[in-house]
């Protein structure tokens, strides 16, 4: 191991850490970055159905309460007429 590591390893130290050792802590980040990123996007789609469900239900609502103005109109026009 140490064979390799010398041969593909640069004697730099990048926020002091080994090249290796550094790239690998960048691959972390990144990794747990895009995690967190799949997390944000699962949690949005929810969100957005929940919102899509909620404007259904008030979609229904007002039809409810148009169709409730409507047979009230006719009620009281019918009750006028006799």
């Amino acid at each position: 191991m140490d064979a390799l590591k010398k041969r593909f390893e640069l004697d730099v130290k990048i926020e002091g850490q080994g090249a290796m050792e550094y790239m690998a802590s960048l691959l972390e980040q990144n990794d747990s970055q895009k995690m967190e990123i799949d997390r944000v996007k699962a949690s949005v789609s929810v969100l957005k159905q929940m919102n899509n469900y909620n404007r259904s239900l008030i979609d229904a609502a007002k039809f409810q309460l148009k169709e409730w103005e409507f047979k009230s109109k006719n009620n009281v026009s019918e009750l006028m007429e006799s």
